[in-house]
Order: C-alpha cells, then sequence, then structure tokens
C-alpha cells in the first residue's frame, strides 16, 4: 500500500502502547511484526518508533512515573486543531486528561476522554502525521471503541467529529460503524456481559493485519503473550484478540484472500 500522508478531521490516525517493560514489549513486537525499532532517546521520554519498511506504523512508549494505568494500546483521533478539538470535548461532556502542547516538530497532540471514560488522544500532524501504512501485515488496521453505555458514547463522538453511524447485527452484539461520508473509519459497541471483566473500563481497542493468524496466534505465544480469544470469522476476514507479555491487550485481523 502507499504510503499515507495526511488523515481527514476524527479519523484514527496513530497508536502506541504503554508499558511497564519496555525492554519485553519491544522484543514482543519486534519479534511478532519484526518492526525497525528506533528509540528516539531520554529526550523523548524513551518513545520507541517502530517502522515496516522504514514507515512509521506504530509507537512503543515507557510509562510515565505517577502513571498508575495498566499496560495498554492508545487510540490517537486525527484533529484540524487540536485546541478546538479540546473545547468541543469539554463542550459534550467529555474530559480533557492533558492539555494541548506541541511535541517538538511532529505535531501537537492532547489526551482527552468521552463521558463514559474512553480515553484517546488527539493529534495534529506536522512533520508526523500518523500512520504512514495501513491496512496490511504488521500495520494498524482498526479501531473500535468498546463502553457501558453506547447511546451516551455516539452523541458524543457525532457532535465533536461529525460522525455518522451505520449499525448491523454481529453475532450477539449490534455493532455501530462511525462514518467519514460514506467511509467506514472505526468501530463501536455496547460490552456485553461477562465479555469483558467487570473491572475493566470503557476504552478504544485496536487490531494489526497479519498474513496467516493462525501462525500468528502461534507466534503471540512463543514470544510470551496470551491469546484471550479463539478465532472469529466474519465475511471479510478473522480475527481474535491477545494480550502481550506486559499485559496490554490488541487483536490480530486476517484479512479475507
Amino acid at each position: 500500500m502507499p504510503e499515507k500522508h495526511s488523515y481527514e478531521n476524527g479519523v484514527p490516525c496513530w497508536v502506541d502502547v504503554t508499558s511497564t517493560d519496555i525492554a519485553a514489549t519491544k522484543a514482543f513486537y519486534e519479534g511478532l511484526f519484526g518492526w525497525e525499532l528506533d528509540d528516539l532517546g531520554p529526550e523523548a521520554g524513551g518513545y520507541v518508533m517502530c517502522r515496516q519498511e522504514g514507515a512509521r506504523v506504530a509507537a512503543l512508549s515507557p510509562r510515565m512515573e505517577g502513571d498508575p494505568s495498566p499496560p495498554h494500546w492508545n487510540v490517537y483521533l486525527a484533529a484540524d486543531d487540536v485546541d478546538a478539538a479540546t473545547q468541543q470535548v469539554r463542550g459534550a461532556g467529555g474530559m480533557v486528561a492533558l492539555e494541548p502542547m506541541d511535541v517538538f516538530d511532529a505535531g501537537r497532540m492532547a489526551f482527552t476522554a468521552d463521558p463514559t471514560g474512553a480515553l484517546f488522544g488527539l493529534w495534529q500532524g506536522r512533520e508526523h502525521p500518523g500512520c504512514e501504512r495501513v491496512n496490511e501485515p504488521g500495520a494498524f488496521t482498526w479501531a473500535e471503541l468498546r463502553t457501558r453505555d453506547i447511546d451516551v458514547a455516539l452523541v458524543f463522538y457525532t457532535a465533536v467529529f461529525g460522525y455518522t453511524t451505520r449499525s448491523s447485527e454481529l453475532g450477539h452484539i449490534t455493532y455501530h460503524e462511525l462514518l467519514r461520508g460514506e467511509n467506514s473509519i472505526a468501530g463501536a459497541f455496547a460490552m456485553p456481559d461477562g465479555m469483558f471483566p467487570a473491572e475493566v473500563p470503557a476504552h478504544w481497542g485496536i487490531a494489526f493485519g497479519i498474513d496467516d493468524l493462525d501462525r500468528g496466534a502461534g507466534r503471540v505465544r512463543e514470544l510470551g503473550g496470551q491469546q484471550l480469544m479463539e478465532p472469529v470469522s466474519i465475511s471479510f476476514g478473522r480475527f481474535a484478540s491477545f494480550t502481550d507479555p506486559v499485559g496490554a491487550a490488541f487483536t490480530l485481523f486476517e484479512a479475507a484472500g
């Protein structure tokens, strides 16, 4: 796939993982996807850029001192104007956890939460637009919101980003696609009882492409990760969820041939 150099407002554009053991996290994802890892050093807080054939696809980050959150993947939504977007988040009932700040010459960011508690980043790209390759093995393919109050969440994201939605039945859940025009850019669903432990809060989940899900699942286990669910088949592919050795959850998706 050609490299991406820009994202529309509200489209998921970047992913990074917060880790309590960055050495273990680096070894796992390098082994799973063959990513080229570029440690940006202490000046950047130990942020590790992950590349695929030279293109930026994700990043790994040590957990900041004082951050009590468990290891997890973060989703960033593109913002034409981060400062304006944070005000829209507040106006729609959300919370701003990290005020807008410049990240060197890469871009400008903020960290926010919707009214149901799901955290997400806002990213206004400059030198760094976001994921430069998507929708292929080893690259980010999908983001979805999992929440215990889907109605409140959909009202919020529609107000802030102007999404429209399309709903369908997927197994025993109602799945909501978030649309920009005719393009489906993310998903959302209500967390059913029993699918997630009660202590798991609302959150954004992410999926990476894999060319062979069964082989990928085996590789996850070889590298010290865990499989959370058996593969699920849908009309356009198969997916399963995992945790890395440090505990961050993610999904692998094998597109239908």
